[in-house]
């Protein structure tokens, strides 16, 4: 009797007749596909827990339940079946030793999330990299103003047009997409109410200007003045103690002529105490511009400038004091003839050695023309009395002459 039901349901299956309730013990092989149409549209039914279409599959444990087992042409396999709560696809390599399995693509049947290469986490959670090919060899295609993957994005204008949207632990968004003829990333404040933006760093697919908190570059780098400060940081690596930034200039690049190289470099080292900042033109040597952390500035060479301001207290107007003690200038002549230099001014070796302070210098400088000033002064007073003098004495001389006349 079984071998004629096997016998009534083979060839109602290949001549097309449907068969209704029923029921086969024992194999059934069949050369050639089956199709199978089921209530509800579905393919093949079956509860995870009690199988689809069960059979021995390779390396299983009493939690699976295979739906569909395939062997590969390598000998490796893969069955689509269900996993305690999880469904889907779960591939078995043709040397497995132990009970489990090697790669998945697979449904948490409670939370709808789907993991390939792990039980997800996420909506969608992958263990490796996604690598998508798309016509023209780009990543993922989208035109600004028809959108890419696109979505109701928070608060947006009718000429932006979104491509990635995250949302942040604090309930912000960043955007990346197109704005206009502007690519980049938009950032929007979670408590945003009005249609707009916050935060940006964006490119001008016109001119390739690159702007950041501003959408609207006018140079080839542009970082918006936030708050009334107009701020740039440069974060650079650091190597054998140094911290350098290099800025290229000419034709000659270090790489390929370092004996031409003829860009600068902006370069501190963070392991010394003083944490000097040093400006050097070329790839080695000693820096042309020295800050130091004490705010002192060293340049190891020529300084020309239209207006230099120094301040310096106090100034030397201490000669004026009516206690001043104005050296004499007899003094002055004899420490000339033994120091052949001005008294408190360094000498000419002096200067050599060390170099001089213009603030201090300038001081003294305006001290000796002040003491000048009261010299001239003082020899001022003494020509009027000799010639008030001269003058009495012209008088004297022309009535004695008066006298001798008249004798």
């Amino acid at each position: 009797m079984k071998n004629i039901l096997l016998s009534i349901t083979i060839l109602a299956i290949i001549s097309g007749v449907k068969a209704q309730d029923e029921t086969v013990n024992g194999n059934l092989k069949v050369t050639g596909n089956i199709q199978v149409t089921a209530p509800g549209g579905s393919w093949i039914t079956g509860k995870t827990g009690t199988g689809g279409i069960i059979s021995n599959t390779q390396l299983t444990s009493n939690a699976y339940h295979p739906l569909v087992r395939q062997k590969t042409a390598s000998g490796h396999f893969i069955n689509l079946g269900g996993l305690g709560d999880y469904f889907g696809f779960f591939g078995y390599d043709k040397d497995r030793t132990v009970n489990g399995y090697d790669h998945s693509m697979i449904m948490n049947l409670n939370t709808g999330n789907i993991g390939i290469g792990k039980n997800p986490n996420a909506k969608l959670d992958v263990n490796g990299n996604i690598h998508v090919t798309t016509p023209g060899s780009s990543w993922i295609t989208g035109k600004t103003g028809t959108g890419g993957i696109t979505s109701s994005t928070q608060l947006t204008s009718n000429a932006y047009h979104s491509l990635i949207r995250q949302k942040t632990a604090s309930g912000h968004f960043i955007n990346i997409g197109g704005l206009d003829d502007y690519f980049g990333f938009f950032g929007y404040d979670k408590d945003r109410t009005s249609n707009g933006f916050d935060h940006s760093m964006v490119m001008d697919l016109n001119s390739g200007n690159v702007g950041i908190g501003t959408h609207n570059p006018k140079t080839n780098l542009e970082i918006y003045e936030y708050d009334g400060t107009s701020q740039l940081r440069v974060h650079t690596n650091q190597h054998a103690g140094v911290a350098k930034l290099e800025i290229a200039g000419g034709s000659a690049l270090k790489d390929t002529n370092p004996d031409n190289y003829s860009g600068w470099s902006i370069y501190h080292s963070y392991i010394n105490t003083n944490k000097d900042l040093y400006f050097r033109h070329g790839e080695s040597g000693n820096p042309n511009v020295v800050f130091a952390d004490n705010g002192n500035v060293a340049i190891y060479g020529k300084l020309e400038s239209k207006e230099i301001k120094v301040s310096l207290t106090p100034t030397a107007d201490f000669v004026f004091e009516d206690n001043y003690s104005l050296p004499t200038l007899e003094f002055i002549e004899n420490y000339i003839k033994k120091k052949k230099h001005l008294p408190e001014i360094a000498s000419a070796k002096e200067m050599e050695k060390n170099g001089v302070n213009i603030g201090d210098f300038q001081i003294q400088l305006l001290q000796k023309i002040e003491e000048l000033t009261l010299y001239t002064i003082a020899q001022e007073k003494k020509i009027k009395e000799i010639e008030s003098f001269n003058k009495k004495l012209l008088e004297l001389q022309s009535r004695l002459e008066k006298l001798e006349s008249e004798k």
